[in-house]
């Protein structure tokens, strides 16, 4: 089994690598004015005006660029990136600003902290928009300082017909681009070519839910604790149980080993994150007990790291455990039952009670699911992953509802998995 482990881990570790990431096809600008064609992960507004990562085709390594090398980043037919030096809190950073509006004044979006900022630029000179929470004394109410609208308006005095408009405008990006192209309009030569890079209603990073389907094999090292005892609160009048064990060799730990081949359903977005839930099928052979079971496991996992050829990940869940059948081998419980209930009791003969099927408590038990992972992409669209899990959990169920007996069982698997998703 360990050979086998290494040697797929090998075979995968030498496949081509795919990330399914949001990869649009794309160019940049490096700062020699070279215009490099390929594909650009589009990311969070956020992480869009601190980096981005470029690819020349899918079967390329990816790349990390930050504002200082490069001047523009673009998605085709769609939004724009540029780099420039602006002022947040009293320092300078360059940061990849997305351009809005390209007119007789230029218009600038970028999120940072937490916030939305627009910065328009005019002759040359810049000037920020902002439009910040102002809060009363006590907190118990709050207003917006409207910021933007004085300097639209000093701005765009020279059009005195857009005052009200101006007055109107909302601090969101389709109203102001509709107030600086309107601007435009007013104020440009005959010559001069109002460019918008907006795409209205367009969300490059609202990927939907990707489902992939897949196979599994799961290795299984188990150990099983069992005990029993009759239940306490089945006494008789005089607290005499109604029935008493006088031996049963059903208390035992075992171990077993097996395969466990199933179906996986694979579902995630654009993020870090997806949900993995599988059907699988499990046959533990023990020395005195054979148990048939179907297995769903639920897991949520999270990459650890990403645009790496092999992305390692955590997982967290719960196990389904539906016992469809079992045979137990010379199991058996020998007891009395209460005759005559006194303060000296009387019981009758030893009963000899073999287990069997029909004693198994089939309603469904769960397991916790923790574990870790490595996964890679091959062949554009398949993911294999190989992971290691711990499942365990305890449950009580009675063997016979005519002996009131009450069984603990204690599980603790070791998993070795291996899953294909097409």
């Amino acid at each position: 089994m360990k050979h086998l482990l290494i040697s797929v881990l090998t075979i995968i570790l030498s496949l081509p690598v795919f990330a399914q990431y949001d990869f649009k096809d794309a160019y940049y600008i490096n700062n020699s004015g070279d215009s490099i064609y390929g594909q650009i992960d589009y990311n969070t507004p956020s992480k869009n005006s601190k980096f981005f990562i470029f690819r020349s085709d899918s079967l390329s390594p990816v790349k990390k660029f930050l504002p200082q090398e490069v001047k523009v980043y673009s998605f085709i037919n769609s939004k724009t990136f540029v780099s420039k030096n602006i002022t947040i809190s009293d320092s300078v950073r360059t940061l990849f600003l997305e351009y809005l509006v390209d007119g007789v004044v230029d218009l600038y979006f970028i999120h940072i902290n937490g916030f939305d900022n627009f910065l328009i630029i005019k002759n040359g000179e810049r000037f920020e928009l902002t439009n910040k929470e102002i809060y009363s004394q006590n907190k118990s109410s709050k207003r917006y300082s409207n910021q933007y609208i004085g300097v639209l308006q000093y701005l765009m005095q020279d059009a005195p017909s857009m005052h009200e408009k101006i007055n109107q405008t909302k601090f969101t990006g389709p109203s102001l681009i509709a107030l600086v192209q309107e601007y435009h309009k007013q104020t440009c030569s005959p010559d001069q070519v109002c460019t918008v890079y907006f795409r209205k209603g367009e969300k490059l990073n609202d990927v939907k839910w990707k489902w992939s389907f897949g196979v599994s094999l799961d290795y299984v090292s188990s150990k099983t604790l069992i005990g029993t005892g009759i239940q306490e609160f089945n006494m008789s009048y005089n607290e005499n149980p109604i029935f008493r064990i006088i031996e049963s060799n059903i208390s035992s730990t075992s171990k077993s080993t097996y395969f466990s081949p199933g179906l996986q359903l694979n579902i995630s977005r654009n993020t870090k994150s997806s949900l993995q839930i599988g059907l699988q099928y499990a046959k533990s052979t023990t020395a005195n007990l054979n148990v048939t079971t179907l297995v769903t496991p639920i897991s949520w996992q999270y990459d650890l790291a990403r645009y790496t050829k092999v992305i390692p990940y955590i997982q967290l869940g719960l196990t389904g455990n539906l016992y469809l059948n079992a045979e137990f081998n010379d199991l058996y419980i020998i007891y009395q039952e209460l005759e005559v209930d006194a303060i000296n009791p009387i019981y009758g003969p030893n009963i000899t009670r073999l287990l069997g099927d029909d004693d198994l408590d089939k309603s469904v038990k769960l397991q916790y699911n923790i574990g870790a992972g490595i996964k890679t992409y091959i062949f554009k669209t398949h993911i294999v992953k190989l992971d290691f899990r711990l499942q365990g959990g305890s449950h009580s169920y009675s063997f016979g509802e005519d002996l009131y007996t009450l069984t603990r069982v204690k599980v603790r698997n070791f998993v070795i998995g291996i899953s294909v998703f097409l």
